[in-house]
């Protein structure tokens, strides 16, 4: 019970880093030269616990693994000397439908984290009621 409830801790966790970036993206669409960052998570290496069915995996949660920001080329016009007009201005590349369509995933996500937090905390209120 405890190991789920650190398990959607750690995804709660993770959705945090990745609300947060695609809250700057949104924030910074009209950004002139800004490049949309990107939260990439993975699991957690499973544990493997002995049952009295068998074998069975028990995972461990989610970890960002990395939060990247793609790098453009030099922007010709850009080393142009102060008071100068650059060539041209790089627009920002960020996606609103794609950074509201991951929020929306983000924030299903979160929720389905904290109803499974809910749902353990009550289990060990449960039983904790039971022994007394």
């Amino acid at each position: 019970m405890v190991s789920g409830i650190n398990t959607s801790l750690s995804a709660l966790t993770s959705l945090a880093t990745k609300v947060q970036s695609t809250a700057n993206n949104v924030a910074n669409v009209n950004t002139e030269g800004y490049q949309a960052s990107r939260v990439t998570l993975q699991d957690v290496a499973s544990q493997e616990i002995a049952t009295a069915a068998g074998a069975s995996q028990v995972g461990r949660g989610v970890a960002v693994t990395s939060v990247e920001r793609p790098t453009s080329p030099e922007v010709p016009g850009s080393s142009a000397s102060p008071g100068s007009a650059p060539d041209f201005v790089e627009n920002s590349n960020v996606d609103l439908a794609k950074e509201f369509t991951t929020m929306m995933i983000s924030k299903t996500s979160y929720r389905a984290n904290i109803k499974m937090i809910q749902a353990g905390d009550e289990m060990i209120g449960n039983l904790l009621d039971i022994k007394t």
